[in-house]
Formats: structure tokens, sequence, C-alpha cells
């Protein structure tokens, strides 16, 4: 038994021999440290080592699992450092805190501390393409007459927050300071990751989901608040308690469910409150099981966003949703902006990675703060609504205090009133943009809301979300198609039209009302939120089941006048299955474009190595040639016939358009998945553009590869293969 009087590992290896791939690990005894303890660098310094000599995900995470195991009870206030460390952050993702020291910094910083020449260095790098790996070696080789106090993996955390925060002239030289501080302190093996952590790049093949799986069977087997609670009391623990015995009391099977279950629940945690400190916490003091109640959607921390499936054509569609009721919006080709309100009346805005973009888009927030908030008011049918789902009261006519939408931001014409080409919003400055210095102007087309004063609704079907974002009245036939009207609307209204070819948008004096018709539709959208013509409206949408319908409404979203340069549709259940999916793609949202009605029914976004044309190497150059390394790393997969030239980091990820995707003896894409030996190749591969949006775990899986394989109208016809899962995490 171990006793918190006497909690100390006796049998604990020496730092430097720490090993969390041992089968049968035990988190206290196999710990390099004590109860109470700061984490060493070096244990996790070698867990990284562990999982760098590894191609198996499941070993990877089993061996991140063990360490995280140790922390958990030994030193849980470090479990927060630990998991970020662990995916080479220094704090939630939407605070922007990041790392990239250039290599020209690490050689000074190397050359003072080690003693070695800028040359030696220099010609060490060229061989091993790894300035990581420089580090070690001349650190193994260094003779040192006092070794240094070992470096905690806290104080390593925070030094490197320091050195991501400072700025200024004199900045450079305070980092090479701290730096140093930290090599001389460092083994080989710490030295080796050190380095790999100030480039921005560990180079371990770690993603983040491996991270959270990782996290989540940790504590289903060691479960830390359980153990925190013992502690507190003075009890004694068992080897029982530090490691649950699942798999002899109820059998493998249970131990995989329950497994899965709450790993399935941190998951959902992270994807509501992408926090670790409060994900930590919540598992610290109420267990797995309630985490994912815990950490709730709330403004200021942004969510993933819910993502859909390609689909092939209208008919598909009406197949997918047969029975259910559906609604057809506008495919805006923007970026995704997660637009938050603050209780303390400020606003945020967040892209589809959760980066804070608020410095992006200076004019957004203005338009927000000035003309939406102030004049924001909740409608009586609205505060009805909202009573009913939270359960509270909501008085009628109240203002709106807090708010989550979903939107997209595209490039906006204010000459014509229409929108621009995505590559033209891709011209605009990325941060600390001053309104006035904007040359490409943005307009928000708003389509889900997902959070309103206090009550989270992404547990709500798509019709309650909608309709609190705009009250329903009927009104009396006004438009036809056929009858153009200018001017005096029934002797009531001085509107505005805009006729459309079979689409009429009227603003009505002052834009709290928004008429939009489709032939002979008649629904009068009262919104909840004030619209700002060509800065803030709502998505353009068509409730209809009618395939002539959705074909014109495909068409104009293409080819309509005002609303030009749509990408297509996107298609989404109003009541069946109709919640928000928080971090997954969902066959509950379908998008229909023009480039899917021929060939491979989507685009692919991967981390692209070879195939491109002269001009894009010429353009690019500059930026792969700081992330070529000099072989592959374990995990990626090729023939050696097809080994290219050049071996580079995943760090981009860029758009593919294919004719189609077939089996391929010489590709690896998918591999055994299609065919027992053989991968999936693409036919005729065309590059779009850079996914600035995206980090390269978001590519397209290899299992979305197959799938889109498998959509492919010949090989439906030639083979009747399993229904695919219906949604995943992304």
């Amino acid at each position: 038994m171990y006793r918190r009087e006497f909690f100390v590992n006796i049998f604990g290896p020496h730092r430097e021999e720490f090993d969390p791939t041992k089968e049968s690990f035990d988190p206290v005894k196999d710990a390099c440290w004590r109860l109470n303890e700061p984490v060493p660098y070096i244990a996790f310094a070698k867990t990284l080592w562990c999982i760098e000599s590894i191609s198996s995900r499941l070993k990877i995470i089993e061996i991140l699992s063990n360490f995280f195991r140790s922390v958990g009870v030994l030193s849980p206030k470090d479990l927060p450092a630990c998991i970020y460390m662990s995916i080479n952050r220094l704090g939630p993702s939407y605070e922007g805190l990041e790392l990239g020291i250039g290599e020209t910094l690490l050689i000074k910083a190397l050359t003072l501390t080690t003693g070695a020449s800028n040359v030696r260095i220099k010609s060490e790098f060229n061989r091993l393409g790894d300035l990581g790996a420089v580090a070690a070696a001349i650190k193994s080789r260094q003779q040192t007459m006092f070794k240094p106090k070992p470096l905690t993996l806290q104080q390593v955390f925070e030094r490197l927050k320091e050195i991501a925060l400072m700025a200024g002239n004199a900045s450079q030289a305070k980092k090479v300071k701290l730096i140093q501080s930290l090599l001389v302190a460092c083994c080989e093996c710490e030295a080796k990751y050190l380095i790999r952590s100030l480039q921005g790049k560990l180079r371990i093949g770690l993603a983040e989901q491996s991270v959270l799986t990782a996290l989540g069977q940790a504590v289903a087997l060691t479960p830390f608040h359980s153990i925190q609670a013992l502690l507190a009391d003075g009890q004694p623990l068992t080897p029982s308690v530090l490691t649950t015995n699942w798999k002899t009391k109820s059998g493998a099977e249970a131990w995989k469910a329950y497994s899965e279950e709450v790993v399935g629940h941190v998951k959902q945690a992270y994807a509501q409150c992408p926090n670790y400190e409060k994900i930590v916490q919540s598992l610290l003091e109420d267990g797995p099981n309630d985490v994912h109640k815990k950490c709730c959607i709330v403004p200021g921390i942004p969510i993933r966003p819910m993502l859909a499936y390609p689909t092939h054509g209208v008919t598909e569609v009406l197949k997918r949703f047969d029975q259910a009721d559906f609604t057809c919006e506008y495919k805006y080709d923007g970026e995704r902006a997660q637009i938050h309100l603050l209780l303390d009346g400020s606003v945020r805005v967040y892209s589809r990675n959760q980066e804070d973009t608020t410095s992006k888009y200076p004019d957004i927030v203005n338009s927000m703060v000035v003309n939406v908030l102030q004049n924001a008011k909740l409608t009586d049918e609205a505060c009805k609504l909202l009573s009913s789902i939270s359960g509270t009261v909501q008085e009628g006519n109240s203002s709106v205090t807090t708010f989550i939408l979903d939107s997209e931001a595209v490039a906006w014409d204010v000459n014509v009133a229409q929108i621009l080409p995505f590559q033209v919003l891709s011209t605009r400055r990325r941060k600390d943009v001053q309104e006035e210095d904007v040359v490409v102007r943005v307009c928000i087309f708003v389509f889900d809301l997902l959070y309103l004063n206090g009550v989270p609704l992404t547990d709500q079907p798509f019709r309650k979300r909608r309709e609190l974002l705009s009250c329903l009245y009927m009104e009396e036939s006004w438009y036809s198609s056929r009858h153009q009207q200018h001017g005096i609307l029934q002797g009531r209204f001085t509107a505005l039209i805009i006729i459309l070819d079979e689409c009429a948008v009227i603003y009505f004096g002052l834009p709290d009302v928004v008429v939009i018709a489709y032939g002979h539709s008649n629904v009068v959208h009262r919104l909840a939120f004030p619209t700002l013509p060509g800065k803030f409206m709502f998505a353009t949408s068509l409730d209809s089941s009618d395939t002539d319908e959705i074909a014109r409404f495909m068409d104009e979203s293409i080819k309509g006048n005002f609303l030009r340069n749509c990408e297509g549709v996107m298609v989404k259940t109003l009541d069946k299955d109709a919640t928000y999916e928080i971090a997954k793609r969902s066959r509950n949202w379908l998008k229909l474009k023009k480039d899917y009605l021929e060939g491979v029914g989507d685009t692919l976004d991967l981390v692209v190595g070879t195939g491109l044309k002269d001009e894009d190497l010429a353009k690019l150059s500059d930026f792969f040639k700081d992330h070529t390394i000099p072989s592959a790393k374990t995990y990626y997969q090729y023939t050696k016939n097809l080994e290219p030239d050049h071996w580079f980091e995943p760090v981009q990820v860029w758009e593919v358009k294919a004719a189609d995707i077939s089996i391929s003896p010489a590709h690896k894409a998918a591999a055994g998945m299609a065919d027992p030996e053989k991968g999936l190749s693409l036919r005729f591969p065309r590059f779009l553009r850079v996914r600035e949006d995206k980090r390269p775990e978001e590519a397209t899986t290899a299992a979305q590869v197959y799938e889109m394989y498998r959509d492919q109208e010949h090989i439906k016809n030639a083979d009747k293969l399993d229904e695919p899962n219906e949604e995943e995490f992304y």
C-alpha cells in the first residue's frame, strides 16, 4: 500500500531510465519522481523519444496514457502543461500564443551554450536535417564540471510562454538568453525536444485526437478524482486503485466499452470547451463520467464547427432525407466565422480551427457593436421559445446579452453589392487590421445560433435554432416571380425591392424586416437580430422537397446576380437528427456543389508533397525550404519505387480536385480498405488553393478518401458495400 505520509516510489527508475512503454506500467513505482514533486522534463522527453520510435498509433496512445497516469496521480497540477506540451501548444488555441523560433536564433543559442562553432552546427544540421538532433548530438559529447539542477516540465512550459510573449527591439537577445538557460540544464534527450518545441514542431506524428484518447484512457484506467480524494483523507492507495482491473473483473469487452465511453466524454468535453485547464479540473474533481456535462459551451471559448458531407445530386439528397423535413441554404465561399458576444458586451470572432481572428475583422466587430447589438431585441415569440428550452422565464422584448453565431465571412463589393471570390478575401491581412486601412470589405452571412442569453442550443433541432434567429409570420401573398413590384407595398410600407431572377430581397425602411421569396413562397421573417445589408445578413434559404425547386435554387446560388460566387447549397435536416453536432462531420448536413456533379464528389484537403506545377513550386519554395527533412517519418506510407527526391514536414493543407479515385498498386492512401493489398490514387489531381484555415491534422483522412471512392457511381453500381459510419469526429 502507498500512504500519503510515506508515498515514495523507492523502486522507481533513475530519471533518465523512465520507460512508459512497459506492459504492466505502475503509475507510481515506474515513475521517476515522487508525490507532489514537479514532473521532471526528462520524463516528458523520454516519453516523446519512445513515441517517435514507434509507428503504431495504439502503442503511441498507450505510452502517452501511461505518462499521463503518473502525472495525474503524483503531480496533477502539472497535467494541463503536459497536455499542451504534447501537442506543442502553450495554451488554448484561441489565445493565439505560438512559438516558432527561427533557425538562426536557435543556432546562436546553441553556439553560446555548447561552445560549438556556427560552422560546425550548420554542417551537422545539413547532415541530419533536424536541429533538435544536432542539439542532442552536441550535448552528448559535452562535458560539464558541475551538473545543473534538472529541469521540470512546468519550468520549461513557463519559459516557453515567456519567450513567446517577448516583443520589441531587445527581444531577440532576451530570447537567446532564456534559451541558453534552458539548454545549459538539458541532457541530450531533453535538448532534442526542447529545440523542436522552440521551433513549433515536435515532428513525432502525435495528433491531438490521439492525445485526447490517451487522456481518456488514462483517467479510465487510473481514476484521478478517486485517488485525490483518498489522498486528501489520508487513506492508503492500493495497486487496484491505481490501475482499474477491468479486464479481470468484467472482461476485455467491458473494459473496451468503458474506455471508449470515457474517451468519448473527454472528446466531447474538448469539442464544447477546448481548454485543457478546465477539462483537467473537472476530471480531478468529478471524474470522467460528467466531464462533458461540466465543460459546456460558453461565449469566449470557441467550439469546433459542425461540418457537412458531400453529395452528388438532388436525387441523392431526397433519398438521404426521405420522410424528413429539410432546408437548403446558399453555401458561401468564404471563411467560417464564429461570432461570440460576451456578457461584458465585447465581441470575439473565431475561425473554424478556433483561432481568434477578432483583430483580422475590426469592421465585423464594429458593425456588430454599433449596428446590431445596440438594436438587438428578443421578440415575444423568441422569448417564449427560449423559455421552453431553458426552463427559465425569458422576459419579452428583452435585450440580447450573450450569443454564439455560426456564420461565413465573405469578401464583399460595396459598389455593386455582391459577393467576391474567396481569392479576394485571402488577400486580406490576417492580424492587427485597422478598420480605416481595410481594402477588402467583408459581409457576414449568419446561418446558425448555438447559444443565446445563457442557454446552449446545440442540443436543439435546427428548426428551433433558426426560429430563434427569426420568428416566422405568415402574410398574404405579395410576390410572384411573374410580377415585379417596386416602391409601395400594399400601401403600408416604403420598401426597397431587389428583384433577382426568381428571388426578391426586400428591405423595409429600417432593416429589421427582410423578405426573401422564391416563386410563390410567402414567408416573411421578422428578425430578432437586425440585419445590416452588405455587412451582417442571413443565409438565403429554401424549405422545399421539390426536385425542380432545389435544382433552380442550386443554379441561383451559383449564377445569381446579387449573391453570385456561392459554391452551391447546404442541405440540412430541420427536425429529425437535427442537433448541432460539435466537431463532427455529419450526414445530417449535406453539401451540394457544382463540382460534385462531375467526377469525384468533393475536394480533398491534403498535405501535399509531390505532383505540383512548376509555378506552384516556385511560389512556395521559400516556404517549404524551411520544412524539408532528410527522410520519411515512421508514419509516412509509400512504396520504394515512388520515393520522392525530397521529403517535407506535414505543415500545410492544400485543397485538391481530381477526376476520380481508383485502386492503385503503387499508392498507399487508404491501403487495405478497398483492396487487401492496394491503396487508392487520384486521377488527374489539380491544386486549387492552400487551406490556411486548416491544420495538418484536419486533412482528409484515409477513411474519408475511401468513402469518396466507394461513393462514385460506377463503384456503387459494381459493388454492394456496407453503409459507412453516420458521423465522425474530425
